[in-house]
């Protein structure tokens, strides 16, 4: 007990390394802080809790499996841009691609299996997650949107694919009927200046002329200029034939490059139509490293808009959207033999 009128001695260097600690310890509580409401601010605090589970999930799952297993993980609504991942032994780790410091990780342990050997992932940004467990080894890495797609395995070799009738349709075309409604009329964007009839007459045209320097010899057009062409002609034009019908995309909400793929899920020909499909998104995001989205939809007869109706024919067909018009500095501005020759390359390849 100290008397009264003296003073304790007391190590002022203790009084600073205290203060110093309560500091750092207050700076990483508001930091924390910060990441928790960022998280809630951007909607991923959600995601990021979905995606440690199910990523959990999916590792329990390809552990238990008793063959060799290959699983591309994505998901049609969340970008897996926008996240790290970290996957070691016991559990999943997901935090915001932009908290490069500390963050606000979410964890989610999974049952491992130690029989199996699996040295961990770092994964930063990936377009999907492939998971590879071969014998008693699992991997998991990154997996870019070439690797992503998995086309069918359908034979669609053909020895006389030079003479097969191949219809290409340019999309959209002014429609100058009196009191028709305007299908495609200024179909474009003002900021840009590009039209979806012009862009997709040009890259038909540059389809149409490859095909014809390799001999294809029934190479048809459905329009050969900006003009209307009816719903009726074109599905005629695609009876037996393969038929690509061209087109843009004209979404302000979209930020990025991206190509889409319908295909008609009713008809006789779905597979070969998913595979061609496969093949032209293929080989468009080895082109063009910009595009950051790929998409395959099957849409039902009942499903299909009026500008797409083409798809309700039992033919062999795909409808491409190719990125968006109101995109400043997207791939549509490239000449039309560059937006043509990933077409024309999957068609290549369908037929070899």
């Amino acid at each position: 007990m100290l008397k009264r009128g003296k003073r304790a001695n007391i190590d002022p260097t203790h009084h600073v390394m205290l203060t110093l600690f309560e500091l750092i310890l207050v700076v990483l509580v508001l930091i924390s802080l910060l990441g928790y409401v960022k998280s809630i601010e951007k909607n991923t605090l959600i995601q990021k809790s979905y995606l440690s589970k199910d990523l959990a999930l999916l590792a329990s799952t390809i552990y238990a499996s008793p063959g060799n297993v290959n699983y591309v993980y994505m998901h049609p609504k969340i970008d897996l841009t926008q996240f790290r991942f970290s996957l070691d032994k016991s559990e999943v780790r997901v935090v915001e691609a932009s908290d490069q410091i500390i963050g606000n990780p979410i964890y989610y342990p999974f049952a491992a299996n130690d029989k199996i050997i699996f040295a961990g992932a770092q994964l930063a940004n990936p377009y999907a997650i492939l998971f590879r467990l071969a014998g008693d080894e699992l991997r998991v890495s990154s997996s870019s949107i070439e690797e992503s797609l998995v086309c069918p395995s359908l034979e669609t070799r053909d020895q006389d694919s030079k003479s097969r009738k191949i219809v290409i349709d340019p999309g959209h075309g002014e429609d100058t009927r009196e009191g028709s409604p305007t299908f495609g009329d200024d179909s474009g964007d003002s900021n840009t200046g590009l039209r979806e009839q012009v862009i997709t007459l040009r890259i038909a045209n540059s389809l149409r002329t490859f095909l014809q320097r390799s001999n294809f010899n029934q190479v048809m057009l459905t329009r050969d200029g900006d003009y209307y062409v009816s719903q009726e002609d074109r599905m005629s034009a695609a009876e037996n034939a393969l038929f690509i019908s061209i087109h843009t995309g004209n979404d302000p909400t979209e930020e990025v490059d991206s190509v889409t793929a319908y295909i008609n899920s009713a008809s006789s020909n779905a597979l070969k139509s998913q595979k061609l499909a496969c093949l032209i998104l293929k080989e468009f995001s080895k082109k063009f490293p910009e595009v950051k989205h790929v998409e395959i939809v099957k849409l039902e007869p009942v499903e299909v808009p009026v500008d797409q109706r083409i798809l309700e024919e039992d033919s062999l067909g795909v409808l491409l959207e190719i990125s968006n018009l109101q995109l400043a500095n997207g791939i549509l501005g490239k000449p039309s033999p560059e937006l043509a020759e990933p077409i024309y390359n999957a068609m290549l390849k369908y037929y070899e």
